[in-house]
């Protein structure tokens, strides 16, 4: 079973990686193009069954109904990315449902 605690990492995780290596649309990404949100998440997370209730999680938090389309709109940025994932993770950490 994947807790809220593992769930909040993986969120804090993935913003991180952008932080550090960028942010990219269009692509999974990796650390010489940056990273969307997913391949963030998708690198972070030490399992997939870790990956995919982040995912969820991150689109119940923000009322995203498709993250790849979100994270490649054309008025989404980088800052917007980050602070959605760390969104998500503080909302885990105060207890807020999956």
């Amino acid at each position: 079973m994947v807790t809220k605690r593992q769930i909040a990492a993986v969120c804090r995780a993935a913003a991180n990686r952008i932080e550090k290596y960028g942010w990219t649309q269009g692509r999974i990404g990796n650390t010489t193009v940056g990273f969307c949100a997913i391949g963030a998440i998708w690198a972070s997370a030490p399992t997939p069954s870790r990956s995919a209730s982040a995912c969820l999680a991150v689109r119940k938090h923000n009322y995203i109904s498709n993250i790849p389309v979100w994270n490649d709109s054309k008025t989404q940025t980088k800052e917007g990315v980050i602070s959605a994932l760390r969104k998500t993770a503080r909302a885990l950490e105060h207890g807020m449902a999956i």
